[in-house]
């Protein structure tokens, strides 16, 4: 079968790349190895990157935490964000890019709501009697 959605497609591959356990990739493997990179993204269906870290850096231990993200699953993601601690890499921005756009602070870190803002903006902007 040629073609398909990539929602059925995906998941057949991952399993298959599961089955199969292919080797990592020499070039996967010096990416790991450039220690100043902490964050990594990718848009693949498989886990060679996060095998790849752990194999280079912490001797084959699985220490690398992947998050999976899908359009469909914003739910599992929030709930992954929420178990993890506050001061893991990008989770503060993380939550911050979940919540809910009315009422989250203007930025990460940030107290201070879009609204509060506008209103701080437009008071300032007032000439003073």
């Amino acid at each position: 079968q040629r073609g398909g959605r990539r929602e059925d497609v995906y998941p057949r591959l991952r399993g298959l790349m599961k089955e199969i356990s292919p080797p990592v990739p020499p070039l996967l493997r010096d990416l790991a190895r450039i220690r100043h990179f902490q964050v990594f993204v990718t848009t693949t269906f498989d886990s060679l990157l996060a095998q790849a870290l752990d194999e280079e850096r912490f001797g084959g231990v699985a220490r690398t935490t992947s998050l999976a993200y899908a359009p469909n699953h914003m739910q599992e993601l929030r709930r992954t964000l929420a178990a993890l601690p506050a001061n893991a890499p990008y989770v503060a921005w993380g939550r911050w890019f979940l919540a809910d756009r009315a009422t989250r602070a203007i930025a990460p870190g940030f107290t201070i709501t879009p609204a509060e803002a506008d209103k701080l903006a437009g008071e300032s902007a007032s000439p003073t009697p």
